[in-house]
């Protein structure tokens, strides 16, 4: 689906355009989101000259960007109803990035929520644990989805997602922390446990983790908890520091940067919404944690998690360092994890080689190198193999160019 829009009358094709681009300064995970509209306006030259809210602790004359806002155009998180009307009244593009404004009637750039889910879910699952919940809140679309996402994930490997949170974006300003805190507690010492938990978000499972600490619960021996995001200051101040589903900042940048160009040249519809996938779940201590009952598998995994990344590890060098059997070992991690040892092996090593191929420019037989491949053609034979492509694609499609 599309959307059309007129080209303002005061866009002009050889003067500098003004381009307006707000986002939450309390949320540090959108700054990506300005480094992917930069990236846009240097590689293809735009001429644009953006103005953006910024604290600049009273030096630089304040930017307001509302319904009064005049340019040539808009990035915007999460802009009002009655704005867009202004907006639109005056012909002036707006790209949208949340969520909770769709359906406002202009394009729509946002992440991949329901991917977001599936990534937590089996973050989760890859640890071993049995029991799940999702810590939502209900009236938020992006909560939902991703909540409905990771317990439909957990569904098809057979297990259940308990619903966790309540209505918090409803709640009033004053004490409003003392009242999430006051639910989080009585929820929290309901679950049986250990339990994996996934929050709508990082603000969420920073929360959680301190609710766990005042429960006497321990993060993630007895609750592992994992936020959406990545954001850094959340993320790094959770005691013990979050894991969390990345956010792909930059692509959606990059992308709303695109279309705004598109409609601020020409009056060709766009589409609509635009979904941009996350890559990876960011592993932190708050879920590094195994709880697979047998001890055997339970040490193997750590050994495999550790050194196959970067050391074409065999089955064989981690079975020398278990009291066990070839054969016993082989059919108990397989009971435990629900595939082979090999197969693990090749999981964690594709994991590292498509982070290193999608977050660095390193040539691919740097690469090839670093993950102790033979050569450059043998890391090319793996990726195919597994992958059934090669590293260039991979690439490619992971960067949206």
């Amino acid at each position: 689906m599309s959307v059309s829009t007129q080209s303002p009358g005061h866009a002009r094709s050889s003067a500098s355009l003004v381009v307006g681009v707000r986002i939450p300064s309390w949320a540090t995970f959108t700054r990506h989101i300005f480094e992917g509209i930069l990236e846009h306006v240097r590689l293809h030259r735009e001429r644009w000259q953006i103005r953006t809210m910024v604290e600049s602790t009273s030096e630089i004359a304040p930017v307001v960007i509302d319904e009064r806002w005049s340019g040539d155009g808009l990035i915007v998180f999460r802009p009002a109803a009655r704005e867009l009307r202004a907006w639109q009244a005056r012909k002036i593009p707006v790209v949208n990035l949340s969520s909770e404004s769709l359906g406002l009637g202009v394009p729509t750039v946002i992440p991949d929520n329901a991917l977001a889910g599936q990534l937590a879910a089996k973050h989760l699952l890859e640890l071993g644990l049995k029991r799940f919940a999702f810590w939502g809140d209900p009236s938020r679309l992006y909560s939902r989805q991703r909540g409905k996402s990771f317990a439909a994930e957990l569904e098809k490997r057979g297990f259940n997602c308990r619903p966790m949170g309540f209505e918090i974006s409803k709640l009033p300003a004053a004490k409003k922390w003392e009242k999430v805190r006051a639910e989080m507690l009585k929820q929290l010492a309901e679950v049986d446990l250990p339990i994996g938990v996934f929050a709508r978000d990082d603000i969420a499972a920073a929360a959680l983790t301190s609710a766990c600490s005042q429960l006497g619960l321990v993060v993630p021996d007895q609750v592992a908890v994992i936020g959406c995001n990545d954001d850094v200051t959340f993320c790094h101040t959770a005691s013990p520091p979050l894991s969390s589903v990345q956010y792909p900042g930059k692509e959606i940048g990059q992308t709303a940067a695109r279309l705004l160009s598109q409609m601020m040249r020409s009056a060709e519809p766009v589409e609509e919404l635009t979904l941009v996938k996350p890559r990876k779940v960011v592993a932190r201590e708050s879920t590094d944690v195994l709880a697979f009952a047998d001890p055997v598998v339970t040490e193997a995994l750590r050994i495999i998690r550790r050194e196959s990344p970067r050391s074409a590890l065999q089955v064989a060098d981690v079975i020398s360092r278990l009291p066990i059997s070839r054969a016993s070992f082989q059919q108990r991690f397989r009971e435990a994890v629900g595939h082979s040892p090999k197969q693990e092996i090749d999981r964690v090593r594709i994991d590292r080689a498509s982070q290193l191929l999608v977050t660095t420019d390193w040539p691919i037989k740097e690469i090839a190198y670093e993950m102790q491949f033979e050569s450059s053609e043998e890391f090319s034979r793996f990726l195919r193999r597994q992958l059934g492509t090669c590293a260039t694609d991979i690439r490619k499609s992971n960067r949206g160019r």
